[in-house]
């Protein structure tokens, strides 16, 4: 139970970063302006 609710949350982690760095890239957000997903 406690490993499926830690590795959906690294899960939730990645995909949000995976987003904020697309949005880097495209130029939408500046690099020191990516919110870390916590």
């Amino acid at each position: 139970m406690q490993v499926e609710d830690f590795s959906t949350i690294v899960r939730r982690h990645q995909t949000c970063n995976r987003i904020n760095l697309s949005l880097h890239k495209i130029g939408f957000l500046p690099l020191s302006r990516v919110p870390n997903c916590y």
